[in-house]
């Protein structure tokens, strides 16, 4: 049989900025994590926690929770909003923006969030 060697250990981009996904008519979003970008700068794929991030496609929860603010907000103006954007701050910071898996007073867990959707 022919021998096959083994592909050198593959290593995710550095990640660079970190994105929400919101939307515009209820004001609801998504910390997604830090981009990991490809040579050309193209978004491969988010990274979200610590000691490591993972991305988002190995974190249950947070998947759900995806899907979950896809299915709900289809019909809404949905935008994927990146740190280095002007937008960003001043669209995070207006006043009832509820962020989904964060503790702030105006938040929700993703165990809230997700809690009786089958999902």
């Amino acid at each position: 049989s022919p021998s096959c060697s083994s592909p050198a250990p593959w290593l995710p981009p550095t990640p660079s900025s970190y994105a929400h996904l919101f939307c515009h008519n209820c004001h609801v979003m998504l910390f997604l994590g830090s981009a990991s970008l490809d040579d050309a700068g193209r978004p491969l794929f988010f990274l979200r926690g610590n000691n490591p991030p993972l991305p988002n496609h190995h974190q249950q929860l947070l998947s759900r929770a995806l899907w979950k603010l896809l299915a709900d907000h289809a019909e809404h103006e949905l935008s994927v909003l990146v740190s280095d954007d002007p937008r960003y701050a001043h669209t995070l910071a207006e006043a009832g923006t509820c962020e989904i898996g964060s503790d702030g007073p105006s938040d929700l867990s993703f165990e809230d969030y997700l809690h009786n959707w089958p999902g």
